[in-house]
């Protein structure tokens, strides 16, 4: 086992932050070294690479994330309070199944949206996902207006 550490920045608060580990990665402290948010990580070197997303929150301004499990915080430079979590899908802290979202007519799992809306985040200065909307589904390769979840294994 080592220890790696992962940096984060004031550009990322508030928004999901997809970070590559290795799998069974166990975070061990969040803190600041010379104004850097950072993540400090045990890690087995050889294990196969996996992708975990992440979000800092300022205290009061921001909804704590729906699945988001609290790794640490941060007193940032300024007396400014930073929460950083885990998003975990429920399907994952359950043992659920989990599903991807796919074009119901070729298949494609990377070309498919759903609009929404964005709003100005004067504290956070960025647009930040306020709604999303019912409208249908879009695939941008066949255009089909449906989409379907599908199992992932």
């Amino acid at each position: 086992m080592k220890v790696w550490k992962y940096t984060l920045s004031v550009e990322h608060a508030g928004q999901r932050v997809a970070l590559r580990m290795p799998k069974g990665a166990k975070v061990v402290h969040v803190g600041v070294v010379n104004d850097a948010w950072s993540i400090w990580v045990e890690v087995d070197p050889d294990a196969p690479l996996v992708e975990r997303t992440f979000t800092v929150i300022p205290t009061g301004f921001v909804d704590v994330p729906e699945g988001g499990v609290y790794l640490g915080t941060i007193i940032a430079h300024g007396g400014f309070v930073w929460h950083v979590y885990e998003i975990v899908p429920q399907a994952v802290a359950s043992g659920e199944t989990r599903v991807r979202m796919v074009c119901k007519s070729c298949g494609n799992s990377h070309t498919v949206s759903k609009d929404a809306t964005v709003r100005w985040n004067e504290f956070l200065q960025k647009w930040v996902i306020d709604t999303i909307h019912d409208q249908p589904d879009c695939c941008d390769i066949c255009t089909d207006t449906e989409i379907e979840e599908r199992p992932i294994t």
